[in-house]
């Protein structure tokens, strides 16, 4: 199959080109894009059914400290969570012709707000003491040791996920926290936070996703190195 020729941004703005492919690791308009490529048609179809866009945010992380792992919570509901209730560094927007999916690295883990049909699922890693709304919550779990639950909702998508909470000694935390900081160069979304200190590695979250036409799996990890812990969720939202 031949592949379309790389554009500038100019042109794409334009609005006069049919067809056109966007292969880039720099920056296109406040977004990074990542190793997949965006295939697009003005006034036509979507040509590919994966499109992924990774923003990173510019936010001052002066004396930055992620909140305490006892208050830690994992929570859901059947409606959105407005974006502006967290503090967003980093985000990734997945785009399939059945559904739509915000992803969003925040303070105390992320946020996933999933898209169909005019209807939304929002998962959310948070603290018991941020205010967040009530209204549509069907999962409100503080984030101690392992979970898995899953769910049928009304609009006919299934939603599982696996989450836990583990505190490890200090020599594997470090083992650990120096793979997955390897992990955040390949991972379709990251952020590493500042040091608390010079003697204490920075937080990191990192997350992969696997795209499917009809399913979206999310894997998120999230650092605390003042508790020397790490949590880890596994997300799937099948149609």
């Amino acid at each position: 199959m031949s592949v379309p020729p790389c554009h500038t941004s100019a042109e794409i703005a334009s609005g006069k080109l049919t067809n056109f492919l966007i292969v880039s690791l720099g920056n296109f308009n406040g977004y990074r894009l990542g190793s997949s490529s965006i295939y697009n048609a003005y006034g036509g179809q979507i040509i590919s059914r994966r499109v992924i866009i990774l923003r990173e945010l510019l936010v001052m992380n002066v004396d930055f400290a992620r909140p305490s792992v006892s208050d830690l919570v994992f929570q859901a509901y059947g409606r959105t969570v407005h974006p502006e209730l967290f503090q967003v560094h980093a985000e990734l927007q997945v785009w399939q012709e059945e559904y739509k999916a915000d992803i969003r690295i925040c303070d105390a883990g992320h946020t996933v707000d999933f898209h169909r049909n005019g209807q939304c699922v929002t998962e959310v890693t948070a603290t018991s003491t941020q205010p967040l709304p009530q209204r549509k919550r069907f999962l409100d779990r503080k984030l101690r040791g392992s979970r898995d639950e899953s769910f049928r909702l009304e609009n006919g998508l299934k939603y599982h996920v696996s989450y836990q909470l583990e505190q490890l000694d200090p020599e594997v935390y470090q083992e650990i926290h120096e793979e997955l900081l390897v992990d955040t160069k390949t991972a379709d979304v990251s952020h590493c936070f500042p040091a608390g200190n010079r003697l204490s590695p920075g937080p990191l979250s990192l997350i992969r996703v696997d795209v499917g036409a009809r399913s979206l799996l999310i894997h998120a990890f999230h650092t605390f190195p003042d508790a020397l812990a790490v949590v880890k969720t596994q997300s799937l939202f099948e149609l």
